[in-house]
């Protein structure tokens, strides 16, 4: 595939030979997850003074079975204020969010039953934290955002 540009040739072509999002399934419910998630961040970061975490992975995505989880370790400084905020595509019925510290234990957690779970966080020393975002309910594979922003 990529020895073969012709991908990249049809999507910069524009025009009638253009492949548009909406017309790739997986790519309607990707553009829902991270539609849902950049507007709570946006919203999130107009009213409690935070912005996205420049030098790291601040958007993560994934497509995800129901049940499934993936995880993230993130250098998280001592004192900063953290927001983890997630959402889905519309096949998903509940997100869940969790922060766990390097020996795994469970530090904060959004697991109310919808797709947008925030976990707010801020942690007591500098060092390596894991958040984990799980698919806890879904009819079908879904795909699934996490932004990440910091006061």
């Amino acid at each position: 595939l990529l020895a073969s540009p012709a991908w990249a040739q049809v999507n910069r072509a524009g025009g009638r030979d253009a492949q548009r999002a909406d017309e790739w399934a997986p790519g309607t419910f990707m553009a829902q997850a991270l539609g849902r998630v950049t507007e709570l961040a946006r919203r999130i970061a107009e009213s409690e003074d935070v912005g996205l975490v420049r030098g790291t992975t601040c958007f993560l995505g994934a497509l995800m079975d129901p049940g499934e989880k993936i995880s993230m370790v993130y250098e998280l400084q001592a004192g900063q204020t953290y927001v983890f905020v997630a959402a889905a595509d519309e096949d998903a019925g509940d997100v869940d969010l969790h922060v766990l510290d390097s020996a795994g234990e469970m530090l904060e957690q959004d697991i109310e039953l919808d797709p947008t779970p925030i976990v707010v966080f801020t942690p007591a020393k500098t060092g390596k934290y894991t958040m984990t975002l799980e698919m806890a309910d879904a009819e079908i594979a879904s795909f699934a955002a996490v932004a990440v922003l910091r006061k």
